[in-house]
């Protein structure tokens, strides 16, 4: 079971990593403005889905719920890095402990 406190923690970090780096509107979006995918990718890593789950996760995001031109390709090269962080930090955060 993961815990909610330490969950909303992750989140937040999530959350300024997608704004900073993944970004893809640009244009100096609000700092909120991926708040929502966070709280889904955050999830996904806590709970131990695999980076191409969470990839596949931010390419719907951006084409079909932004409906921004992407192909899965591009999304794959642009967030690998993002989302291998993502779940360096969950492993971290919520390996379980013996």
């Amino acid at each position: 079971m993961i815990d909610e406190h330490a969950l909303n923690a992750f989140i937040s970090q999530v959350d300024r990593l997608l704004w900073e780096q993944w970004d893809p509107i640009g244009c100096g979006v609000p700092k909120d403005e991926y708040t929502s995918y966070a709280r889904v990718v955050a999830d996904k890593a806590a709970r131990g889905e695999t980076a191409e789950q969470i990839i596949d996760y931010l390419y719907w995001a951006e084409s079909y719920n932004m409906g921004l031109t992407c192909t899965l390709e591009g999304v794959r090269q642009r967030t690998t890095g993002i989302v291998d962080t993502i779940l360096d930090m969950a492993a971290m955060q919520f390996r379980t402990k013996n």
